[in-house]
């Protein structure tokens, strides 16, 4: 059947209903799978879809947002894409979105507070019904509590910012699991032990960090806060680890990782300067993201499940969007195994 002669070229659902005979409810009824569609017979229920798939027709979107005034699209920030832990969680996220029909608006910041404001301001823009966001800044405090005051749900995924518990979040449980990976060294014979972590103020920093000195003070170790290595914003991991084995008589035998990116940049220090891993410093770290498992520099690491993070964000955010809270909803998800591998 030849193709109505529509301005815009697109088919719409008054074009089916017009040369089927039937009124523009019943074909909208079919088209958008209304709960009224057994109001339609099932011949012409056949009738409709079979003359949709021949005209290609596809529904318009902008108009089913308006009348169910909900956009079917969220915003994902993400800081960066490395090591493929964000490709893990989308994955984990789309098991929750797909089935009711909703598609993520993704945006990389790559750790620019500026470039993650405007990303934020043009979800907002597109009016997204919410937002997951990683590694949030306080640097943008204000364009979050934006987002809340405009009515937009707002998650934090992976990490929260301190002293703000106003806003809904899913972490894994760091404490634990950096609790996990300092007990292992120990157990392993380390007595003196040193954290590479990164500069930046939140909410699971302040976890990592004070777990690593809980456990040293646990087993009667040296828990000095110069123990945690934070490299400056400029300054790469491996200079920090430089100075700290040239300006230390007595450097670490074990050094703690807050995530595996960190943990690869030890063990190329340890590579360029001759020093042998595991037996002058073993590495730990927790995430075991891609390539932890590598046959050359096989990380031993405590496993976060990437997957099941981005599963549970996004199963939040669903629950703020469709039920509006009156509270910030708070969930920790547990770590997984500590998982030995040549690097201790």
């Amino acid at each position: 059947m030849p193709r109505p002669n529509s301005p815009n070229g697109r088919v719409t659902a008054t074009d089916i209903a017009r040369h089927l005979g039937l009124s523009v409810t019943a074909v909208s009824f079919v088209l958008n799978d209304s709960p009224h569609i057994n109001k339609v017979s099932q011949r012409n229920r056949e009738r409709i879809r079979a003359l949709a798939r021949e005209w290609n027709y596809i529904p318009n979107l902008v108009a089913k947002s308006l009348r169910e005034q909900r956009a079917n699209v969220i915003g994902v920030s993400f800081a960066d894409l490395r090591f493929g832990w964000a490709h893990a969680a989308l994955l984990g996220m789309l098991e929750v979105l797909e089935p009711a029909g909703t598609v993520p608006l993704i945006a990389i910041s790559m750790w620019d507070v500026k470039r993650e404001q405007q990303d934020l301001r043009s979800m907002l823009g597109r009016q997204v019904d919410g937002i997951i966001l990683t590694t949030p800044n306080v640097e943008n405090l204000d364009t979050y509590k934006a987002i809340t005051a405009s009515g937009v749900p707002l998650v934090f995924m992976g990490d929260a910012l301190s002293d703000h518990d106003e806003f809904s979040r899913v972490l894994w449980d760091e404490a634990d699991a950096i609790a996990a990976a300092t007990e292992h060294l120990i157990a392993s014979g380390h007595d003196r032990l040193v954290m590479l972590s990164s500069d930046y103020d939140s909410l699971t920093q302040e976890m990592r960090h004070a777990a690593f000195l809980k456990k040293l003070s646990e087993h009667g170790l040296d828990n000095s806060p110069a123990d945690i290595l934070r490299p400056p914003r400029g300054q790469s991991p491996a200079d920090a680890l430089d100075h700290y084995f040239k300006s230390t008589k007595k450097p670490a035998t074990g050094l703690v990782a807050t995530n595996d990116a960190l943990a690869f940049a030890a063990l190329g220090y340890c590579d360029r300067n001759a020093i042998n891993v595991p037996d002058d410093l073993a590495v730990i770290s927790v995430g075991d993201f891609e390539y932890a498992s590598h046959r050359r520099m096989s990380l031993s690491t405590v496993a976060l499940d990437r997957h099941q993070l981005g599963r549970r964000a996004a199963e939040v955010l669903a629950r703020l969007i469709d039920h509006r809270p009156k509270e910030p909803i708070h969930e920790t998800l547990e770590r997984g195994d500590v998982i030995p591998r040549s690097s201790t």
